[in-house]
């Protein structure tokens, strides 16, 4: 589904097509406040992989500009460990010196304002063995890129798109003041995501949870029954 469909949509539903109190301009902003929304309430959704290259000496990287939020980092493969500002300042006492800490593969990080700092200072930059190069690989969640056009398509896949519907329909329902059908839409919209998030959320789980049989269900098996 596209921009434009959202709109031919959300306007039929609520009975007008001709857009005389709903502008096109409202629903634009309703479809991109839904779409971060459901970003925001799903953190198995815009997952991103992106790659640093490694510079000598240098201990302060950027982020993606789209990040979201950061999952986890990796340094020639191997996971490092995410700090906080506090944790990290104790790990290497303060960094009061920073010329009495020795450089080499990084182990920790720390983010703070859309930058990376890891120790050790990387004592080499980017070279290529065996055919890989050493890089920094982060894994985050992306921020949703705005529809603007009707031939723009949604961020998220087919199943989300009558959730994106309701929610403009809550704000354009309270945008004429039927308050009830507006708290309706949006309970429509929650409902459905939040059991999205629930089914999408296995795809990334490793074991699904077991499952007891209770003893006056199970059959007892003795010689010769089959």
């Amino acid at each position: 589904m596209n921009l434009g469909d959202v709109k031919t949509r959300v306007k039929r539903a609520f009975g007008d097509d001709a857009g005389i109190q709903i502008q096109d301009a409202d629903i634009i902003r309703w479809v991109n406040d839904a779409q971060r929304e459901i970003a925001n309430q799903n953190d198995d959704l815009l997952q991103q992989t992106a790659t640093t290259p490694v510079q000598a000496g240098v201990g302060v990287y950027n982020l993606p500009t789209d990040c979201r939020m950061l999952r986890s980092v990796k340094f020639n493969g191997l996971h490092m460990k995410g700090m906080t500002p506090q944790g990290f300042d104790e790990y290497i006492d303060g960094l009061l010196n920073p010329a009495n800490y020795s450089q080499g593969d990084p182990l920790v990080y720390y983010v703070w304002n859309g930058q990376l700092t890891v120790f050790p200072v990387p004592a080499q930059s980017s070279t290529v063995s065996n055919g890989n190069p050493t890089n920094f690989t982060i894994y985050y969640l992306r921020n949703t890129v705005d529809v603007i056009n009707d031939t723009d398509n949604l961020e998220f896949p087919n199943g989300y798109h009558n959730h994106i519907v309701e929610y403009c329909l809550s704000m354009a329902y309270e945008l004429d003041e039927n308050f009830g059908a507006g708290q309706q839409k949006r309970q429509q919209f929650q409902t459905g995501v939040n059991q999205l998030k629930e089914r999408d959320n296995w795809v990334t789980r490793e074991v699904y949870p077991s499952i007891t049989v209770k003893a006056e269900d199970q059959v007892e098996f003795f010689p010769g029954w089959f």
